[in-house]
């Protein structure tokens, strides 16, 4: 999550650096292409945090199961 993060803020940075490089974007136009590249990163984590959280389930009903099994012998 951390490297989502940081890969956010070198995005924005880019965009920034590429800007002042010659590229004459307004400020306006900076700001929706960051704020662009934040939404795509942040469905992203989202995507990501709901398989997390899919999987826990999933390790929590095998852990059920096994206990279960367990209790039967």
């Amino acid at each position: 999550m951390k490297k989502r993060v940081i890969n956010c803020f070198l995005i924005a940075l880019a965009i920034s650096l590429s800007a002042c490089g010659g590229e004459s974007k307004s400020n306006e136009e900076m700001n929706t292409d960051v704020g662009q590249e934040m939404k795509d990163e942040i469905i992203e984590l989202e995507v990501e945090t709901a398989n997390m959280d899919s999987l826990k389930n999933e390790i929590d009903d095998a852990s059920e199961e096994v206990d279960n099994i367990l209790e039967e012998l």
